[in-house]
This record gives C-alpha cells, sequence and structure tokens, in this order.
C-alpha cells in the first residue's frame, strides 16, 4: 500500500518527501526489487542523482526474475548516469545488469550431469 502512494506522489509530482518517506518505510516492512525502483525513481526526480542510479543497482539485484521491469528501471539509470558524465557509476550499473542476466539466464539451464 505504501508502494502504491509513494507511486502515485511521484506520478503526480507531488509532495516527493513524503514519497521518498513512504518508500523507505516500504522496503524496511519488505524489502523488494520494485520498492527500490519506485525509490530510484523518486530520489531522480528530486535531484539525487547519484543516489537513484544506487537504487536502481539494488533493484536489479533484487528482480534477477523480472527481465522487463529490469530493461526499464537500467535505462531511467543509464540516462542519469550519461547526464553525470559519471564512468565509475556507469559501469557498475551494467555490472549490475550484466549479472542479474546472467543469473536469469542461468536458472534455465540445467546443470551438467557428475559421472
Amino acid at each position: 500500500m505504501l508502494l502504491q502512494v509513494a507511486t502515485e506522489l511521484h506520478r503526480k509530482d507531488r509532495q516527493l518527501s513524503l514519497a521518498e518517506a513512504c518508500t523507505r518505510v516500504a522496503l524496511e516492512v519488505k524489502d523488494s526489487g520494485q520498492g527500490h525502483g519506485v525509490l530510484a525513481d523518486v530520489l531522480a526526480s528530486m535531484g539525487k542523482a547519484e543516489a537513484s542510479v544506487l537504487e536502481s543497482q539494488t533493484a536489479l539485484k533484487m528482480l534477477v526474475e523480472q527481465p522487463d521491469l529490469r530493461k526499464v528501471i537500467f535505462g531511467k539509470a543509464l540516462k542519469i548516469c550519461q547526464e553525470l558524465d559519471d564512468k565509475p557509476l556507469t559501469e557498475a550499473l551494467h555490472a549490475c545488469q550484466k549479472l542479474a542476466e546472467e543469473q536469469y539466464t542461468g536458472r534455465g539451464k540445467t546443470p551438467p550431469l557428475v559421472q
């Protein structure tokens, strides 16, 4: 419920500090990739670009099984990194996405048989 409130406040670009607080409380109750993605969006809207990208990285790590959602979060964070022209932050973001993608594709494979 708190994430829904935060999402709606963010969507309407109103009371962003309240949206941030709602999201942080929601994450205390239940840590989720979706929650970190919402927090990343709110932080970006508040002008906290680096913090937004760091939250996006956390979301990517937690959303291994949701490649479509990861793609959206990654795209937003990459745009922020490019605007900041921060190469280390960009590299870290790419590394998180790559790891999540490798974990996702690796889960569909069966381990080799040991003889």
